[in-house]
């Protein structure tokens, strides 16, 4: 039986040809590998370095770019340049959707018909959307509303602030209460690792209606009860005062409570002319 020195071992590792090789690499230029669209296209930069080792000069190589266009062929070098492509995103930029990944890929073609391969994957973010609705529209004085907040896309978002509109410090939640009566401006600030986005709304605050009743002459009103009873002792107008701030301020409703059902009613002015707090009405017949 032969013995292998550890001679003649050394002189067979050495005799057989060792070939170590590192593949043409593919790349974004910058050093991220996700980016943040602003519109439908994105101009996607990409660089290919080669490293020494290589066992034959480059022919060609060729860009598969993930997204169904042709292939891109470039010429083949040790030191070719730089790659863009325009990926569009019709269908997917503006929509509710976090992310979209493209997989590029790199064919390294030799001139001893060796085919090398390399890739790394791109990923795309859409940027954040407020949005939110304010239902009802309209409250009343004292009373508390929630938004319905539905920003997206909902991955990593994040709610920066409600801003409610009356003067009171911004917060997170969506709910609040609005002690005084007016309009306000409702805004909605969101943000995920693409930016910021806002949305505004309108809300009306109102007061509980009001209608002062004035009669005129010998009238009586009581106003220790809630509605109001005018007791009129020979006929006579009484006056409403309603409060402008009241919704629809300008509708009223009458009723006579007295033993009679014959009563002749007389508005003075229309009781539907619009943004006319203050409405009269006439009696022309004794009653209550």
């Amino acid at each position: 039986m032969k013995k292998i020195t550890l001679v003649s071992l050394l002189f067979l590792i050495v005799s057989v040809p060792l070939f170590c090789q590192s593949p043409p690499t593919i790349q974004a230029c910058g050093p991220d590998q996700q980016f943040c669209l602003t519109n439908i296209t994105f101009d996607l930069c990409v660089k290919i370095t080669v490293t020494s080792g290589l066992p034959s000069p480059i022919d060609h190589f060729e860009i598969d770019w993930g997204d169904g266009s042709p292939i891109q062929t470039v010429a083949g070098s040790n030191t070719p340049p730089n790659q863009n492509h325009i990926f569009n995103f019709n269908n997917f930029f503006g929509t509710c959707t976090y992310d979209k990944d493209h997989f590029i890929v790199l064919e390294t073609f030799l001139d001893n018909g060796t085919v090398l391969n390399n890739s790394f994957r791109a990923t795309f973010i859409n940027p954040p959307q407020a949005n939110f609705e304010v239902k009802p529209s309209i409250i009343c004085e004292g009373d508390e509303i929630c938004f319905d907040e539905n920003a997206c896309p909902t991955e990593q978002l994040e709610i920066v602030s409600w801003d409610y509109g009356d003067g009171s410090p911004r917060g997170t939640d969506n709910c609040h209460t609005y002690n005084t009566a007016g309009t306000y401006t409702v805004r909605l600030e969101v943000k995920n690792p693409c930016g910021t986005d806002f949305k505004t709304m309108s809300l009306e605050v109102i007061k509980p209606p009001i209608a002062d009743g004035i009669p005129e002459a010998d009238g009586v009103v009581d106003n220790t009860v809630e509605p109001y009873i005018v007791c009129l002792g020979g006929g006579g107008k009484v006056t409403l005062n309603g409060d402008s701030l009241s919704l629809n301020e300008d509708s009223y409703e009458w009723s006579v409570i007295g033993r009679r059902n014959d009563y002749i009613w007389n508005f003075e002015p229309m009781i539907n002319r619009p943004i006319v707090p203050d409405q009269m009405i006439t009696f022309r017949d004794t009653g209550i």
